[in-house]
């Protein structure tokens, strides 16, 4: 297990570190929150599922559109495909669609919360996921389109179950 963590460090990381560096560079304001619809958001992250009969360290990328009722509470959609490894080391895609309701609690931090289902193509159907982000937000945007780093965890009740953590860059439009 201390193998996994380490290499979920490693590969986790990156996503942290670039954040925290670049986050003075640019002077495009954030859309990450703030009322409205905003439907040019998207997210990159590094997943770590764990689960019983082996774990599995890859990549997701979702489109995750959003609308703010005020500068503080939103919802969003995430609509994404990650690339997983089977028990027999065999590559299969997840679809992930999940609602889910956030509010910015003080500065750049934003917590949300949501659910809905992942589909393990051809490994393990449809099944529901619960899910809680934490997200620090710029409040300029990076390189002009980079507005949050996040981490977060979901739970996908599969058979055997599912653990799932991930931290990444959310990106908007």
């Amino acid at each position: 297990m201390k193998k996994v963590l380490r290499r979920a460090a490693v590969v986790l990381s990156p996503f942290v570190l670039l954040g925290a560096s670049l986050a003075p560079l640019s002077p495009t304001a954030s859309a990450a929150t703030g009322p409205g619809l905003q439907p040019l958001n998207f997210q990159a992250n590094a997943n770590l599922v764990l689960q019983g009969d082996g774990n599995s360290i890859s990549g997701m990328a979702s489109w995750t559109p959003a609308y703010g009722f005020t500068e503080k509470c939103s919802v969003r959609l995430n609509l994404g495909a990650i690339l997983l490894k089977g028990s027999l080391d065999n590559r299969f895609v997840a679809l992930d669609y999940q609602a889910f309701v956030g509010y910015r609690l003080f500065g750049p931090l934003y917590l949300e919360a949501g659910g809905g289902a992942q589909t393990w193509i051809s490994n393990g159907g449809t099944k529901a996921a619960l899910s809680g982000n934490a997200a620090w937000i710029f409040d300029n945007k990076i390189l002009g389109f980079m507005d949050r780093i996040f981490a977060g965890y979901s739970r996908v009740f599969q058979d055997i179950g599912a653990n799932e953590i991930n931290a990444g860059i959310g990106l908007s439009f």
